[in-house]
């Protein structure tokens, strides 16, 4: 997954027109484990990376 928007802005309208794109993302119930970790370049250029795992109970 990739977002050009901060998850603040989506649903919030272009000033040009048009609507940032969203795709869900259906997960089945049950237990996960979430990993996640964020790298910053500076303060314009970053990338966060989680990962769910189920758990199997």
């Amino acid at each position: 997954m990739d977002s050009a928007e901060a998850g603040s802005e989506l649903g919030v309208e272009y000033p040009g027109g048009g609507m940032p794109a969203e795709a869900p993302v259906p997960l089945p119930a049950g237990h996960w484990r979430v990993r996640a970790t964020q790298a910053e370049v500076d303060e314009e250029n970053w990338v966060g990376l989680v990962q769910l795992l189920p758990v199997e109970s």
